[in-house]
């Protein structure tokens, strides 16, 4: 990696095991660790300041940790997010990865293991440019750019992040709660009609400039991205 400092922010509320893995991560890598175990301060860091990777308990005090990352969300989708979390059940792991964590481990952990984690994390970081794909097409997340290989067209700032979960996360099958919560966050006093607008709306687009993109609805389920090749 050639990065020579990374910037890590660990949240968590226990105190003895966030010093281990502190001390160890430090140990290992070149890395500046800010420890953090008020979630609203998380919160505050993760937006105004420049980190690389957080690692995120979910049983924290006042706010648990799937509340902080939809919070963080918000601002910054783009910070690489483990949980970190004694949590172990299906639904938990689910959640966490649907509400846009990179990964999930649970607790207890080797810490070999969560430093296997971290590299490949800060090592997928280092390499990361501002556009994600799918198949032939290109979304610039910065730009609003959405492109093949014969030409562009310009998505509003809502469309763009919808677009980019759908195509990050394209074996996923998102909720509309989900997707309400992520692109207009916590706050946002929207029904799930909000959503289907929205996608009514980008569906449109993509078809007036034969964008070959299906935004598939899944019954009961939500919304997945589809591909209709061109007969």
């Amino acid at each position: 990696m050639s990065k020579e400092l990374y910037k890590i922010l660990l949240a968590d509320d226990d105190v003895a095991g966030s010093y281990g893995i502190k001390h160890y991560l430090e140990q290992h890598f070149s890395t500046e660790i800010t420890w953090e175990k008020d979630p609203f301060v998380v919160i505050k860091k993760a937006i105004e300041e420049n980190y690389d990777l957080l690692l995120l308990d979910i049983n924290m005090p006042n706010l648990n940790g799937l509340e902080v990352l939809k919070e963080i969300r918000k601002r910054n989708q783009i910070l690489p997010t483990i949980f970190i979390s004694v949590r172990s059940k299906e639904f938990d792991i689910i959640k966490g990865l649907e509400l846009g964590a990179d990964d999930y481990l649970c607790k207890p952990f080797s810490l070999p293991i969560l430093r296997a984690r971290v590299q490949a994390q800060l090592r997928k970081n280092s390499t990361k440019s501002n556009a994600v794909a799918f198949n032939e097409y290109s979304l610039d997340y910065q730009s609003g750019l959405l492109s093949d290989r014969n030409k562009k067209i310009q998505l509003i700032q809502k469309e763009t992040s919808l677009l980019r979960i759908l195509f990050s996360e394209n074996q996923i099958t998102h909720t509309r709660e989900i997707l309400l919560d992520r692109i207009w966050g916590l706050d946002y006093y929207g029904t799930d009609r909000t959503v289907d607008t929205l996608i009514a709306r980008l569906r449109v687009k993509l078809k007036k400039n034969k964008m070959n993109i299906n935004i598939e609805s899944v019954r009961g389920l939500g919304y997945k991205i589809g591909y209709n090749k061109k007969k």
